[in-house]
């Protein structure tokens, strides 16, 4: 429930993180804030495309929650989410940690990396 202390962030990142190891903490937040921010694709491109950190899934963050310790739980509900441009991209490539990597070679998966682009419709 809110009480009208909890804030809202507005968050933009200028720093990605390829690992899940720790990094330094981007924004501390009080419990039952919300947090507004973006993300770049898996190639590191931003909203206008354009390539503004490594690719390989960059990530967001880290936030911390004020009071939060190691093993504690917490919720994180996701309000609204959007895509930031109309179109999206796969790869031909099965990426090798998917499948065993003599099955992918079995089946005779692409060895090339196409990128297949698809069209979002945003307003839907």
């Amino acid at each position: 429930m809110e009480d009208g202390s909890m804030a809202t962030h507005v968050f933009r990142p200028t720093v990605y993180h390829n690992t899940l190891a720790a990094h330094e903490v981007a924004l501390l937040v009080a419990p039952g804030d919300r947090v507004e921010t973006s993300t770049v694709d898996a190639a590191g491109c931003d909203a206008t495309g354009a390539q503004v950190a490594k690719r390989g899934n960059p990530l967001t963050g880290p936030f911390a929650v004020v009071g939060a310790e190691p093993g504690d739980a917490i919720t994180v509900r996701i309000l609204s989410l959007m895509p930031n441009r109309d179109n999206g991209w796969s790869s031909s490539r099965l990426a090798p940690n998917t499948l065993d990597p003599e099955f992918v070679e079995s089946i005779g998966a692409a060895a090339e990396d196409a990128r297949l682009v698809w069209q979002l419709d945003r307003a839907a």
